[in-house]
């Protein structure tokens, strides 16, 4: 299963809502048609991208904290 690196350059804490920008690096080992699918674990739609459309970063804002 492709994989990507998905990081979050330290910005991951905060009070809600709070915006994390995560970094997203590792994807050019990969055929051209490779998808990834981007789950932020709290009920917020998936995102989706292809090889071609990866971005180098996605930022996303939890509206509530989880403890």
């Amino acid at each position: 299963m492709p994989s990507l690196n998905f990081g979050s350059n330290g910005n991951a804490s905060g009070c809600a809502p709070h915006t994390v920008v995560f970094s997203i690096s590792n994807v050019s080992s990969y055929t051209a048609n490779t998808s990834y699918q981007l789950n932020f674990g709290d009920g917020s739609p998936l995102l989706n991208y292809t090889q071609s459309t990866v971005p180098s970063s996605v930022s996303h804002t939890y509206a509530s904290v989880s403890c």
